[in-house]
């Protein structure tokens, strides 16, 4: 429980406690389950919602809300991302640069372009898949992260991230796959798995791709995947739709 509560602290703006300084490796195992959490409030929002407003109004909060929940916190990474790999710098400069508090311009164009595309594809989700759409979207996108901190070496000598790596396990990375696919089969249908894999070797690549610019990986290109494998998950479920019978 204890493990579910750091992860949810470091990962939402909820607050259980008021020591918020510790968040041991071992939460991040937790983290599909925060984002099976965030999945159900989402959920619920999207079943109370339309039956009251049109579906692209709909749409619109049920990101607003993802958005003030997590606290910005991947939106923020993706930004700090955007603006380092397309900054034309070198290395050590775009470590620098994903430092900097300011957002530039490929920051501010990545993150319209990641908001626009949720909210479309959650209008193209068929309607009688949207929930299972909406809670795998959250699921997978938190369990992402523990592929980065479980097979991919940290770019920085220090950073918020950091405990994560100076503490990693295997194990937590096989239990939070366990976890993951328990909770995927809560959707009762196969083809899930298949976008599970999907997942699996999207992040695989994307962190293969910030290794190679940047020589290992960090909180904010860990952010960044969890933005952009929310987006995989939703055009894998559009396309497989069919599959879901």
């Amino acid at each position: 429980m204890t493990s579910f509560i750091d992860a949810v602290q470091f990962l939402t703006i909820f607050r259980f406690r008021n020591d918020r300084k510790s968040c041991p490796a071992s939460s991040a195992i937790c983290f599909p389950f925060v984002g099976a959490f965030l999945g159900v409030i989402l959920i619920v929002l999207n079943e109370v919602l339309t039956k009251v407003f049109p579906e692209l109004l709909v749409n619109l909060i049920l990101v607003t809300v993802s958005i003030i929940l997590t606290g910005a916190l991947h939106l923020d990474g993706l930004a700090d991302t955007c603006d380092a790999f397309f900054s034309g710098k070198n290395r050590d400069d775009k470590l620098l640069i994903m430092r900097d508090p300011h957002k530039g311009t490929f920051g501010v164009l990545g993150l319209s372009i990641v908001i626009l595309f949720k909210i479309n594809l959650l209008a193209l989700i068929p309607v009688n898949l949207k929930d299972t759409a909406i809670f795998l979207m959250m699921v997978f996108s938190r369990y992402s992260l523990n592929i980065g901190i479980g097979f991919f070496p940290y770019a920085r000598e220090q950073g918020k991230a950091n405990i994560f790596f100076e503490g990693k396990k295997y194990k937590n990375l096989l239990l939070a796959t366990l976890i993951t696919l328990v909770l995927a089969s809560l959707t009762f249908r196969a083809v899930t798995y298949i976008v599970f894999l999907l997942i699996i070797i999207f992040s695989l690549l994307m962190n293969k791709i910030f290794k190679g610019v940047l020589g290992g990986i960090t909180g904010d290109t860990i952010g960044a995947l969890c933005e952009l494998t929310e987006i995989i998950t939703l055009l894998a479920i559009f396309g497989l739709s069919t599959f879901y019978v």
